[in-house]
């Protein structure tokens, strides 16, 4: 049987999936136009103006280092606190793949969640902040596949870019085990 948690995040992977194909069809049309371009004018010699070159904005990946304050919950590795490994993989502008990994006293968790971004921009266009939300699963275990509890999850945060490279970010996440469990996370990551 069903519980909520497994319902919403079954409900969020399907949404991520529709949108990653929807807009990898988008990208895939705008490349057919790009690739059969209308014949230019003949002109005159030494006036031709050298053609624009397209940019698209390369969809990037995060990896990074932090630490995760346990702030309520018991016996998780949310609760308990510890050092993460954080991931972000860009799915689109808007949409998020994260991945968490915190290394607790005696559980380890691992959180996966789909997030919204609703980047905040300068005037140039440059991105100043993104707050995130979202949600997923959260798979707490003892040791390597000893004891292993899947259950939902919510996530909310801030990214800030620090440079072209690197973003610092703090998150709150939220796991449904037999209690609540919440962990602030706090860390710095990697772009290539």
């Amino acid at each position: 049987m069903f519980h909520f948690s497994d319902r919403l995040f079954l409900i969020l992977l399907g949404i991520a999936l529709m949108l990653t194909l929807g807009d990898r069809a988008v990208q895939a049309q705008s490349l057919q136009q790009i690739e059969t371009p209308n014949q230019p004018l003949p002109s005159k010699p030494g006036n031709e103006t050298p053609a624009k070159p397209t940019k698209s904005r390369q969809l990037k990946r995060f990896i990074g280092i932090g630490g995760n304050i346990g702030v309520s919950g018991d016996r998780t590795g949310l609760s308990e606190g510890g050092v993460a490994m954080i991931t972000r993989n860009d799915l689109n502008d808007l949409l998020s793949i994260r991945g968490t990994t915190v290394f607790g006293n005696t559980r380890s968790d691992n959180a996966i969640a789909l997030t919204v971004n609703f980047p905040i921009r300068s005037g140039s266009g440059k991105v100043q902040l993104m707050p995130f939300v979202g949600g997923g699963a959260l798979i707490s275990s003892k040791s390597f596949l000893n004891d292993v509890v899947v259950r939902g999850l919510v996530t909310g945060g801030i990214d800030v870019p620090l440079s072209r490279q690197f973003s610092a970010t703090t998150s709150v996440n939220v796991g449904f085990t037999e209690t609540t469990s919440i962990g602030v996370q706090l860390g710095i990551m990697y772009g290539f």
